[in-house]
C-alpha cells in the first residue's frame, strides 16, 4: 500500500510558513503531526510519498528531514491561479498517481490525519473508503451545487452535478481526511473530472465581482473533491463508500466510536489544549533530533 501526502504552499500566499496566515494555534505542531503520521505509516509497511512544490521540498525535506520514501516536486504549476487549498491533494491522488508509474492501490492522508495503530487489512482493500460520509441536504454545499447546475450545461464535467439533483436524499460527500481507492476505473474517472474542474474557467465567473470570495472558494474546494468523488462512486459502483468513522455531521462529536484509533486534527487546529496533547504524542514517538528540527525552526 502506498500512503500519499501533499503540501501545497501557494494558496497561503507566503514564502515563509512562520509568517503565513494559518488555522493552527501552534504552527509547528502541524509539522510534528505530519512527521508522526508519516512515521506511523512507515511502521505499518506503507510506502510513503510526498507531493509538494519547491517551498514544500525545502521545508519538509531539506529543513525538517521528514523521512518520506519518495518525494515528487510536481505542485508548482498545477492550476491557472493558486486559489484552491485542495488543489495539491486533488492532484496528488489523481494525476499524481500517474507519475508513480500508473494506478496502484493507495491511501491518501491529510497532513493532520493518520492512524495511531495499524488499520485492519480490509480497510486498505476497499474499492473506496473515506473518513466518513457527510449529509449535505439543504446545506450551503447543496445550494452551491444547485447554483452550478442552474448556470452550466448538463455535459462534462458538470453532468455529475446535474445527475445528483435527482437524488431525493440530497447531496452527500465523503470526507477526504483519509481516502482509500483500490478501484482503477473510479480513480480514472475521478482524475478526469477533478482535473477538468480545478482548471475550469467557470470558477472565474463564480467569484467575479466578489469583494471577499473566500466562502465560494471554500465551497468549491469541497464540491470538486469530497462531493465529486462520492458522486462518481455512486454512479459507477451503485453504492456508498466504506468509512472509518460513522457519523454524518460536519465536526467529529465526542465519544464517536473509533476502534482503529484513527486521528484527524481537522476543526480543532485552534484548540490549544487538544494540540498540546498531540505535540506530546509526536514528541514521545518521534526521534528527538526530528522534533527539535521542527520546533527550533519556529522559535
Amino acid at each position: 500500500m502506498t500512503a500519499i501526502y501533499a503540501f501545497y504552499s501557494k494558496p497561503f500566499g507566503s514564502v515563509d510558513i512562520r509568517n503565513a496566515q494559518t488555522h493552527w494555534a501552534f504552527p509547528y505542531i502541524e509539522f510534528l503531526v505530519l512527521a508522526y503520521s508519516v512515521s506511523k505509516s512507515k511502521s505499518f509497511g506503507f510506502e510513503t510519498v510526498l507531493f509538494c512544490d519547491d517551498y514544500g521540498y525545502d521545508l519538509i525535506i531539506n529543513k525538517f528531514k521528514i523521512p518520506f520514501d519518495i518525494v515528487k516536486v510536481e505542485l508548482n504549476d498545477i492550476e491557472r491561479s493558486p486559489k484552491f487549498w485542495a488543489s495539491g491533494k486533488i492532484y496528488a491522488y489523481s494525476k499524481g498517481i500517474e507519475s508513480l508509474g500508473g494506478f496502484k492501490p493507495f491511501v491518501f492522508f491529510d497532513n493532520d490525519a493518520g492512524f495511531h495503530k495499524e488499520p485492519p487489512t480490509h480497510y486498505m482493500t476497499s474499492k473506496y473508503r473515506c473518513q466518513h460520509v457527510h449529509h449535505d441536504k439543504d446545506s450551503d454545499f447543496e445550494n452551491f451545487v444547485k447554483k452550478i447546475v442552474k448556470e452550466t450545461k448538463n455535459e462534462f464535467p458538470f453532468d455529475i452535478y446535474h445527475e445528483c439533483m435527482n437524488n431525493i436524499d440530497g447531496l452527500k460527500g465523503g470526507n477526504a481526511g483519509m481516502v482509500v481507492i483500490n478501484d482503477e476505473h473510479l480513480w480514472s474517472e475521478w482524475t478526469r473530472y477533478s482535473q477538468a474542474l480545478v482548471n475550469h474557467e467557470y470558477f472565474d465567473h463564480l467569484v467575479k465581482g466578489e469583494v471577499n470570495p473566500f466562502k465560494k472558494i471554500s465551497l468549491w474546494n469541497v464540491v470538486i473533491e469530497e462531493n465529486l468523488l462520492f458522486l462518481l462512486n455512486r454512479r459507477l459502483n451503485f453504492e456508498l463508500p466504506q468509512t472509518v468513522l460513522e457519523f454524518n455531521s460536519l465536526l467529529l462529536k465526542p465519544n464517536t466510536p473509533n476502534p482503529t484509533e484513527y486521528f484527524h486534527i481537522w476543526g480543532l487546529k485552534r484548540n490549544k489544549e487538544f494540540l498540546k496533547k498531540y505535540e506530546r504524542i509526536a514528541i514521545d514517538y518521534l526521534p528527538k533530533e526530528l522534533t527539535e528540527r521542527i520546533i527550533n525552526y519556529f522559535k
